[in-house]
């Protein structure tokens, strides 16, 4: 790692026994994994895997200058050391499936566990800008994650069903307001979609999204947010050639920062075979909202970015097909 860090720098001749004392000999790992698959039955199947890596960090925490990691964060690290942990985990499926009934089902456990000998604290300087910082404090990491779907086709009604779930249980050493502590999290979710299409003039397809997050350490909550997707589309063809697609979306969260948030668009779309054109109309944003909220959760920190929508309007377009 050492080596990797001066790879870059330039040294002359006489200087060289002296810049190389440090450098220590080369550290040779293994990184072990082993997968086992077994078919019960034409239906049935179960699989598992057991993993243990070794983990150096990244180059990017050798380098103290400025990287633009996202459009609104610049990270400046100050750390200049190598990390040394590993990472275990342990992985469980349950796969069942019936083509002829249409029916898919899947159950999915994990454990996982790092150490490592660095524990990461983040701050901001005076101009706002994130920096890491790597302390000499060692840490662990456990978490155990549970994931189960089911999707059903009723063939009477032409109607799609899938239904998830999702449950996290974490545990870390984390170093917040300069006191290591014990954190916990647990988020957990369910979402579901319905696709129906009986009809010959209609077609809808209904989705919904749940996520609760929930965090605290020694016994002192963090936060606890709850948000909930509603996206609604359907389509209509009242006449042949002609096609009326309704797209709407519903936004509900907990959050005192946020309120409610409901969008529509209409997109109305005439098709001319012989030529291959599509002529469309679309209205967009018809309640004329003003701005949309993105949520992102954390560990330990909410955040959001508010986006200023363009007012309601109406596009008229061509499409052609030269194929």
């Amino acid at each position: 790692m050492h080596q990797i860090r001066n790879s870059c720098k330039y040294v002359v001749w006489k200087d060289q026994k002296l810049f190389h004392a440090d450098l220590k000999d080369c550290k040779t790992v293994v990184n072990p994994s082993l997968n086992i698959r077994y078919t019960i039955s034409s239906k049935w199947e179960i699989s598992g895997d057991v993993r243990h890596n070794n983990d150096f960090g990244s180059q990017t925490q050798l380098y103290t200058g400025y990287i633009l990691t996202g459009y609104n964060n610049l990270d400046h690290s100050i750390a200049r050391r190598v990390s040394e942990g590993y990472a275990q985990s342990a992985n469980l499926y349950l796969k069942f499936k019936n083509p002829l009934k249409s029916r898919f089902a899947n159950i999915s456990g994990s454990y996982s566990q790092s150490h490592n000998n660095y524990l990461y604290r983040i701050g901001y300087d005076s101009l706002g800008l994130a920096y890491s910082e790597m302390l000499e404090l060692n840490n662990r990491r456990r978490s155990m994650n549970f994931n189960a779907s089911l999707s059903q086709y009723f063939r009477t009604i032409k109607t799609v069903l899938k239904l998830s779930g999702f449950l996290v249980s974490g545990k870390s050493d984390r170093l917040i307001n300069d006191a290591f502590v014990k954190f916990y999290s647990t988020p957990y979710g369910a979402s579901g979609e319905v696709i129906n299409s009986s009809s010959n003039w209609i077609s809808a397809e209904y989705r919904y999204n749940l996520s609760i997050a929930g965090s605290h350490y020694t016994g002192k909550p963090i936060n606890t947010s709850t948000i909930q997707n509603h996206a609604l589309d359907i389509t209509i063809f009242p006449l042949p050639r002609h096609t009326l697609s309704v797209y709407t979306r519903y936004y509900i969260s907990r959050l005192y920062t946020q309120t409610d948030q409901l969008f529509m668009n209409l997109k109305y779309t005439f098709t001319m075979p012989k030529t291959k054109t599509d002529l469309s109309v679309t209205c967009n944003n018809i309640f004329n909202a003003q701005h949309f909220i993105r949520q992102y959760n954390s560990a330990y920190m909410l955040s959001y970015s508010e986006l200023y929508l363009r007012p309601r309007q109406l596009v008229a377009s061509v499409r052609f097909n030269f194929k």
